[in-house]
Order: C-alpha cells, then structure tokens, then sequence
C-alpha cells in the first residue's frame, strides 16, 4: 500500500495512476527516480489517455528518456519511444563529465525572446549536473531554448572546458527545450523538457525561474510570466547530492513543514 513516504516502493506508483491518466498538465521530476519506482507507471498514466487528449508535459532530470526504447511497431514514429516521439529525445549519455563538469545555461540566440527566458540571461542558470547528449537536431518542431555550456569544475564560476575537452562546447548541447506533439485523433499538446533538475541544481535561482516560466507557458498563460516573479525558496532548502541510494527513508512531505 501507498504509505506517502517521498521515497516510495514500486507499489506506490499505481495509487497515482488513475489521476495521472486524464490530467491535463503532467510534471515529473528527477524522472530517473519515476523509471526506478516502476516501468509501467509511463506507459499506464501517461502514453495511454493524457497522449492522445494532448496534455501537457513538463520533464526535468529527463533520464525519463529511456521509456519505450524496445519499440518494433509499425509507426515509424515512436521508433526511439516516448522520449524521441513526445519529448524531443531519450537517453543518449553524459556529454559532460558526470560530478565532475558542471553545466552553465546559456541563451539560444533565436530563443532569446521566449516567454520562458523571461528574467533569465546568460549565466543565470547553473547546475552541478552535467550537460547530457542529444542528437542534433532536435526532431520537429523543438526548439532549443538554453544551450549548455560544459565547465571544468563543480562551481557556478568555473571556466569552460579547454584543451582536448574544448569539443565539448563546440557545438554545445541544448539543456532545455521546447516542442509540441500530437497522435492521430488527438489535439497537439505542449511540452517543455530540461536535462537539469537535480535537486541541487534548484538552488540556482536561474533554474527555479525556468522551471516556474515553463510551468506557465506548458498551460498557455504565457501572457502571465514576469520578469520579477518570485522564486525565493520556502523554508530551508538543503539538497542531498544526486547519486544512488541518497535518498533519506520515510520521509513524508509533512515532515517538511
């Protein structure tokens, strides 16, 4: 049974199920800890009603990418799964060195005046995660909204990579972007996917804004993004480090007041 510990069994995933299936707007973060809890919880909540009624989707920490890689059916669409089809990309790898280079966000040149960058500039986004690889381009209508630009520590002030490790940057890795999806039968839904979200890099102010921008736009009242909004985090704000098993057992949310 589900007993609202924040790190529940793989039980725990169906007591979300029948909610998530006709949600409007789905939110998954740290997706790595959502594919660990259980296979099915994707393919039962999401890839079924909330697909084809168009829902929005909002992806952070997107290891969420490996769902649906052993597809052999017909359509030549959902060939690399969920994660190419509805996202914009699965897994591909670690382009930056994992705990060891850090990613900065920079702006992508067309995206500058993006509803979701409200607020943010070059810099602004920082996180101890490193830049994951995509294959470029991003399919359909994707567009990529902040480039990551790999550095050679684990602060927001290292330098870029150099040397051998210059290819890194060049060219650099999209880390948040932007693209619709749709099924046939179904209305087009929106989607914002970022490969940053670890709970660490929410100490980034830059990161928190982005997040908060895009769940904004995701349901179309883009209109109501300010530059100014308030992102401040409530209360303490104390993140474990990412890595496996890190997680503290038999925490509830209520314990978080």
């Amino acid at each position: 049974p589900f007993s609202g510990s924040m790190a529940a069994p793989a039980t725990a995933s169906y007591a979300l199920a029948a909610a998530a299936k006709t949600a409007a707007f789905h939110l998954y973060i740290d997706a790595m800890g959502v594919r660990r809890v259980n296979p099915g919880f994707l393919a039962y909540c999401s890839v079924d009603t909330a697909v084809v009624t168009g829902g929005a989707y909002l992806i952070f920490d997107a290891e969420l990418y490996d769902y649906g890689n052993n597809y052999n059916g017909e359509k030549k669409e959902w060939v690399d799964g969920f994660g190419r089809f509805v996202l914009g990309e699965k897994w591909i790898s670690h382009h930056g060195h994992h705990g060891q280079e850090s990613t900065r966000g920079l702006i992508a040149s067309e995206a500058k005046d993006h509803p979701i960058l409200r607020g943010i500039h070059d810099g602004d986004i920082w996180g101890p995660t490193d830049v994951y690889g995509v294959r470029l381009p991003l399919p359909g209508d994707s567009q990529p909204l902040v480039m990551g630009q790999v550095l050679e520590g684990m602060t927001a002030d290292s330098k870029p990579v150099d040397g051998n490790d210059a290819k890194k940057n060049a060219p650099m890795m999209p880390v948040a972007w932007v693209k619709t999806y749709g099924v046939e039968g179904g209305p087009r839904g929106r989607v914002f996917t970022t490969t940053m979200g670890s709970s660490t890099d929410m100490a980034s102010e830059g990161v928190r804004r982005m997040l908060v921008n895009a769940c904004a736009w995701a349901v179309g009242l883009e209109k109501n993004i300010s530059e100014k909004s308030v992102v401040d985090v409530v209360g303490t704000f104390v993140p474990t480090p990412f890595g496996f098993n890190g997680a503290q057992k038999g925490l509830k949310p209520a314990d978080m007041k």
